[in-house]
């Protein structure tokens, strides 16, 4: 989780907004999938209200707000890298981009990790 808290920082997104919190969970519940397809609104919502007791329309809007706090006022060059459109990512755009950007990340980094032990 410690690259989600980095990139969310560089993103604009503090913990200021109950939406960070959300999205962190959001993005736990995720990682943990296995590779099952999960739903927004029917598995990652209910689990991150579950999680943080509270409601599934909190858990929308709060990471809403943090998207578009992100979108209006944070670091544009790299939201242009993640999100090359116009306009600004739904929900389920952003937490799966940002979800499949930690993924290669780790990746990445264990494969390096190998190469050097190797070596």
């Amino acid at each position: 989780m410690n690259d989600a808290v980095q990139l969310l920082l560089q993103l604009g997104i503090t913990s200021k907004y109950n939406g960070y919190w959300f999205i962190l969970t959001a993005l736990e519940v995720m990682e943990g999938s296995k590779g099952e397809r999960l739903r927004i609104t029917k598995d990652i919502y209910p689990e991150v209200a579950r999680r943080h007791s509270t409601s599934v329309s909190n858990v929308d809007r709060g990471i809403r707000t943090a998207i578009s706090v992100c979108w209006e006022d944070g670091c544009f060059s790299r939201m242009d890298k993640l999100f090359p459109s116009d306009r600004r990512p739904s929900n389920y755009d952003f937490l799966s981009t940002v979800s499949t950007y930690l993924q290669l990340r780790k990746i990445r980094r264990d494969r390096n990790q190998e190469v050097l032990k190797i070596g």
